[in-house]
């Protein structure tokens, strides 16, 4: 007869090996879930009290057993690693650091990115770290997410950063510091890194020691991988992002063959967003200024460039980390398409060139036939960013979906061109604004980002979740074409009336695959008069029977996909055409839950105790759970453990209440059965991608599909922007005629009504008294002219430009060398050269960087060539000599009362000779004795 206690304590002091401690992994990081976690519980007291708890020796021990990498344990630390460190406890190649052309960090050449480990150095580490630095040494400026089981370990410097960004707590282990936090948080963490300026490198297990043990590997370590690698240019994951706004990495290349002179430069560009997977590609000459490239930086976020060699000028206007890339002779790639061999090399780089194949081309070529806005225009309208948060984006955008934004900044970065697009976009504005929309925009609020969501799953890098949730928002999309098909039915019976004016929609889904995979005009993405929309989705069939196009094919494509694919709660079940390897595993499954049940009741007859029952403990599964107190009662009573018995049971834990033991069967069938669910989780790896292929061949009927919604998302937003500004919908003509116009941005400021009588209006009048928001409001309301919507005036006339400009305000650009005045000059230089007589130029207080004299010489000049290109242009100056050339005048109205200036904000007809300066100086608080010297010099000197 044995003791319980005895028997308990025999147990304890077998091998190790022979059975698992309580203690895991998941206990030691389980206050380190989240970044909210972390910053929240540093805010409150230490955070080394809630981030692992246990010693480095205890920690070392349970990650030998949990992971199984038995080389990571402190044994391994023998003399031959020792040789490799110095005597401060670090690695000798981190002492003296170099790159892997052996520049240290002082020299011009340096590459941040790399690490110099010798061979010989690389040898002498256990395998566990030759596997890591193997992979760090390529990547020395990037943080390494190291997949340990379920966790992510940092180590040396990452783990630094680590601690001093986000207080997690440093242990040594394996002659390197480490920090780590749950794979359940990795999207949080790879977030908050990016977010404070670093690059992610994602390496992972290949497999687990189940997978190892079924391939009979006999190394000591799992075999790990670089995945990928995120940079802030190249986040592809939604859930890496906090912004709805595309993110690009900026591709350059510059041809220097064919150019005429050295003031120009030839550029190939390409703007890759990975987040939807979209290419942005253009080919132009620029001047000595950039002023194209200028642009382009100005309407793009633009995170990284990537280029042959580094350019100092970009670093003028763009804000972004460069890489530099190097030609790859297996890409075949011709010269005209270097660009895309310069990404190509990059993403290689970055583990990531396969997502390129899914890529659509989009041509800005394309944009040429709109109204063009440089970047002086985008940044003196307040079209995006302002330093006060209030820009014309912010103003327009009622739009439910993050890709309907996207769409509708594209919208405001590229008005129509002509009228007749103009006028189409207002009659649909019309039609859907009389509907009741309601319902459709609670229903598109539900799909979140559907065009990153589903480029995600076109890249290669979707999960079950996301998969999961694209089938279920086909139920929402099938939802709106149901509510659209209901409230449209008027025009859609209107249609089938005229039907010889119907375009045919099976035609153009049908060479859509074809025309994907080509640099296409993204014009043709725009909608076109009212009739075309609602046929671009609407199909007549016999009668009054009609049907949505889109929302049929989608249907169909629904219920064959649940023929071979049916996504439940939490895995993708086989359909009725997909389903032998994974039925016969899964019955293979319940024969072995079904053993495990014999066993139970078996053990529950022989120690005659019916709550015997199976625990599962983290990976410790099956442990047969015995209740002490009658443990206890059976041991003293009935010897039913006897001395037979004691190599049959093997105590796996304990608590206050119960012990857990395995036996021999039991043991041997968890084998059975863990091999069993690897077999079944590379099967549903293998049901996942296949899943997804069959998914992806309906990817044209989802670029429709997401091209449709986001347009029709962008008219509802247009509709709710008419009814707030409740404007007016302005109309062509030959004439400048605007009544009662005020700033869309801000409303409160006084409205105006002009009406031009010559292509140039010199506007005079006081410091502060409205010219320049003036001008500002007339430029913002031609942009929502040309969008197709609706002004801040009660009548507004005018014609349709094909180019925008505005000089308005200078300061100096100390980067390059350029005064003030020089400043003014560039950009005035850039206008004279690509103004046409379609264009409108808004000129405020052109020379005052240089002398009175100098100034007003410059400004006659340039107003002259302007009368000479016959654009039209709104001239504000203090030059009052220039009021008297032949054009149009008008001066915004003050009046003098109480020896202090009013400004009353109303343009007038006419000439204004007085800037009222010193009024204006009073205003200031200048003191009252300069204040009286002016007056005197001024009116000696008549000023």
């Amino acid at each position: 007869m044995h003791n319980l206690k005895d028997f308990i304590k025999k147990q304890s002091e077998k091998k190790k090996e022979e059975f698992l401690l309580s203690t895991s992994e998941e206990e030691m990081f389980s206050s380190l879930d989240s970044p909210k976690k972390i910053l929240k519980s540093s805010t409150e007291g230490n955070i080394n009290d809630t981030i692992i708890t246990n010693n480095s020796t205890i920690i070392n021990d349970t990650y030998n057993r949990n992971n199984n990498d038995t080389s990571t344990n402190n044994s391994n630390n023998n003399s031959t690693n020792n040789r490799n460190m110095e005597s401060g406890g670090r690695y000798n190649f981190l002492k003296d650091i170099k790159d892997k052309n052996g520049n240290s960090p002082t020299s011009p050449n340096y590459d941040k990115s790399s690490l110099f480990i010798s061979p010989s150095d690389l040898q002498t580490l256990s395998p566990f770290e030759r596997q890591f630095w193997s992979i760090k040494k390529d990547y020395f400026d990037t943080v390494v997410f190291f997949k340990k089981g379920k966790f992510y370990e940092l180590y040396e410097n990452d783990a630094d950063i680590a601690s001093r960004l986000f207080n997690f707590r440093i242990t040594d282990r394996v002659n390197m510091r480490m920090a780590g936090f749950p794979e359940s948080s990795l999207d949080d963490w790879i977030c908050k890194f990016l977010e404070a300026g670093y690059k992610i490198a994602r390496v992972d297990q290949l497999d687990n020691m189940v997978s190892k043990k079924m391939k009979d590997d006999k190394e000591k370590i799992l075999q790990r991988e670089l995945k990928e690698v995120i940079t802030q240019g190249t986040v592809a994951d939604m859930n890496h992002l906090k912004t709805n706004d595309s993110v690009c990495t900026l591709v350059i290349h510059e041809n220097t063959t064919n150019i005429s002179d050295d003031t120009s430069f030839n550029f190939d560009i390409m703007l890759f967003d990975a987040s939807t997977n979209k290419i942005f590609c253009k080919t132009f000459t620029d001047d000595e200024n950039l002023n194209t490239l200028k642009t382009i930086s100005t309407k793009y976020t633009i995170k990284e460039y990537i280029s042959k060699r580094k350019y100092n000028f970009l670093k003028n206007f763009i804000k972004a980390e460069i890489s530099t890339t190097t030609s790859d002779t297996n890409c075949n790639i011709s010269s005209s398409s270097m660009c895309y061999g310069y990404l190509y090399n990059y993403m290689k780089y970055l583990k990531r060139e396969k997502s390129l194949n899914s890529c659509q081309f989009i041509n800005l070529d394309s944009d040429s036939s709109g109204l063009s806005l440089d970047s002086n225009t985008i940044k003196n309208m307040d079209l995006i960013s302002t330093e006060h948060d209030k820009t014309l984006f912010k103003l327009i955008n009622y739009c439910s979906t993050p890709f309907g934004q996207r769409k509708l900044m594209n919208w405001m970065m590229t008005p129509f061109g002509n009228y007749k697009e103009i006028k189409e976009r207002q009659e649909l504005i019309k039609i859907i604004g009389e509907k009741d929309i309601e319902n459709i925009e609670k229903n598109m609020k539900e799909l979140g980002d559907l065009e990153r969501g589903f480029s995600k799953i076109r890249s290669g890098n979707g999960k079950f979740k996301d998969l999961k949730e694209i089938i279920k928002k086909t139920e929402i999309i099938i939802k709106i074409y149901e509510i659209i098909m209901e409230i449209f039915s008027d025009k859609i019976n209107d249609k089938d009336k005229n039907n010889d004016n119907s375009i045919n929609i099976k035609d153009r889904d049908g060479d859509s695959g074809k025309k994907r995979a080509k640099i296409y005009n993204e014009t043709n993405l725009k909608e076109t008069k009212h009739n075309e929309f609602i046929n671009k989705i609407v199909e007549i069939k016999t009668g009054e029977k009609y049907q949505f196009i889109n929302r049929t094919k989608l249907i169909n494509f629904i219920k064959d996909y649940n023929l071979n694919y049916k996504i439940k709660d939490d895995e993708i079940v086989p359909g009725k055409n997909n389903s032998e390897e994974i039925s016969r595993l899964l019955e293979d499954k319940k024969n072995i839950i079904k053993k495990f049940d014999e066993i139970l009741e078996k053990e529950k007859i022989k120690l005659k105790c019916k709550e015997i029952n199976y625990k599962n403990v983290g990976k410790e599964i099956f442990q047969l759970e015995v209740p002490k107190n009658i443990n206890n009662k059976v041991c003293d009573q009935d010897s039913v453990i006897s001395k037979n018995d004691t190599n049959n049971y093997f105590l796996v834990s304990s608590t206050k209440s119960c012990n857990r033991f395995y036996t021999t069967e039991i043991r041997s069938l968890i084998s059975e059965f863990q091999i069993l669910e690897e077999k079944i989780f590379q099967a549903n790896g293998k049901l996942f991608n296949h899943a997804v292929s069959y998914f992806l061949k309906s990817e044209d009927l989802f670029f429709n599909i997401i091209n449709d919604l986001s347009d029709l998302d962008c008219l509802i937003s247009s509709v709710k922007f008419n009814l707030k500004i409740q404007g007016c919908v302005p109309v062509e003509s030959n004439i400048l005629n605007v009544e009662n116009m005020g700033n869309p941005i801000y409303k409160e400021y006084i409205r105006n009504n002009y009406k031009e009588s010559n292509n140039i209006l010199i506007l005079t009048g006081s410091n502060m008294a409205g010219k320049s928001t003036f001008m500002r409001s007339l430029c913002l309301n031609i942009i929502l002219y040309q969008m197709g919507l609706n002004v801040l005036a009660s009548k507004f006339e005018c014609s349709v430009f094909d180019k925008l400009y505005s000089r308005m305000g200078a300061s100096d650009n100390l980067r390059r060398g350029e005064s003030t005045f020089m400043v003014e000059l560039n950009e005035t230089c850039h206008i004279l050269k690509n103004a046409t007589n379609r264009s409108l130029v808004i000129m405020d207080e052109l020379g005052r960087g240089t002398s009175t004299k100098d100034g007003e010489c410059i400004a006659r000049a340039v107003l002259k060539k302007l009368e000479e290109i016959k654009c039209r242009v709104l001239f504000s100056t203090h030059y009052h000599n220039l009021i008297l050339m032949k054009y149009s005048h008008g001066f915004m109205n003050t009046m003098i009362k109480g020896g202090r200036v009013v400004f009353l904000y109303k343009l007038k007809e006419g000439r204004c000779e007085d800037s009222n300066g010193v009024y204006v100086a009073k205003l200031a608080g200048v003191p009252e004795e300069i204040i009286k010297r002016a007056e005197v010099y001024k009116n000696k000197y008549e000023i």
